[in-house]
């Protein structure tokens, strides 16, 4: 038989009517749903880059508690709120109250710090609506009657990278050139040198709702606009703890280090076609933090097929698969073949 864990919580009662009061990103305070009161908390910018020797470790209890379904009793009609898996912040499904789990009953550490919200749902549905009807290849009948049925807000746990690279490099590349009777010719050379670069607050994501490449569709986030983490920001929000391993997204940020180095690498040199490349790097000035970034999902259907788009709950970027008109893609394809074409035919009698 199932057993559900109980746990503390944090919950903030509202000072004039007894309510349960959110966090509210029009006005970055707390808000009362019930008779609209306000109320402040505080905010600190001051929170830690851990160095990398000091990684955290996971250990049996942690992995336990992901698979475990936890409950929370609502201080304000006394129902038993249940959180899934990972989850540690959610609102009472009876009187709407938000709750959030007290940090010294998670069996690992709490995030370092947040950005918080800075945009409502009702907000993020208009900037959904506005970015849509920029967006060429989306049908025109979408566009005029573009909405979101379902809305979400999420902070997404995430981990953030720094370090100080370099990088030894070596390899083969081709580049194309025409003579004076219009041949064409290919030349290889081989480049070799060192590479210096710093990384600031590569992001990698560690949630079971976004992937890494859904993240990156609406990057970047602005780190200058980060607090320390307070439970306050998280009322009333879905937040999971992490779900992928710290060793499994610091393996995803090295990579994507040497990714950009390699892309910094090449756009200095003029080629066509890289035939080799390898590359050697050393890190130094290691630092993480744990961090969790605000994100809406927007769910919607057209013409009987669903879509969850992504959106930047800072910057209100959107990310994800939109429809697509096959109409104008074709007039996109034709319109490049037929321009290639008539390039083709000028060198032809050039």
């Amino acid at each position: 038989m199932e057993t559900n864990k109980r746990l503390d919580s944090v919950f903030q009662k509202c000072p004039n009517c007894g309510g349960g009061m959110n966090f509210d990103p029009n006005s970055q305070n707390l808000f009362c749903e019930h008779c609209a009161s306000t109320k402040d908390f505080e905010k600190s910018k001051d929170y830690k880059k851990h160095p990398i020797s000091e990684k955290p470790t996971q250990n049996k209890a942690y992995d336990e508690w992901k698979q475990e379904n936890k409950t929370i009793h609502c201080k304000t009609c006394g129902a038993e709120i249940i959180l899934h898996k990972l989850e540690y912040s959610q609102k009472c499904p009876y009187c709407n109250s938000s709750y959030v789990t007290e940090g010294k009953t998670l069996p690992s550490f709490v995030p370092d710090s947040i950005i918080p919200f800075q945009f409502n749902e009702q907000k993020a549905v208009e900037i959904f609506k506005q970015k849509v009807k920029k967006k060429f290849y989306v049908p025109r009948p979408f566009k005029k009657n573009a909405t979101a049925e379902n809305i979400v807000g999420i902070y997404v746990p995430s981990f953030s990278f720094d370090a100080l690279t370099k990088s030894q490099y070596q390899g083969v590349l081709e580049e194309s050139y025409r003579d004076a009777d219009g041949h064409t010719h290919f030349r290889r050379f081989s480049i070799s040198g060192t590479k210096n670069m710093r990384h600031e607050d590569l992001l990698v994501e560690s949630s079971s709702l976004i992937n890494q490449t859904e993240l990156k569709g609406i990057l970047p986030y602005d780190m200058s606009g980060a607090y320390k983490f307070s439970e306050n920001f998280i009322l009333g929000y879905v937040v999971e703890h992490f779900a992928q391993t710290f060793d499994s997204c610091y393996d995803d940020a090295k990579k994507a280090m040497e990714k950009q180095i390699k892309s910094s690498i090449l756009r200095n040199y003029s080629y066509t076609s890289e035939i080799s490349f390898s590359m050697t790097t050393n890190y130094s000035d290691e630092k993480y933090a744990y961090r969790l970034v605000p994100m809406y999902q927007l769910g919607f259907v057209y013409k009987n097929k669903p879509y969850v788009v992504q959106m930047n709950g800072q910057t209100g970027k959107i990310g994800g698969k939109m429809p697509v008109s096959g109409l104008k893609v074709f007039f996109t394809v034709l319109f490049w073949i037929v321009i290639i074409a008539g390039i083709v035919v000028l060198s032809n009698f050039c």
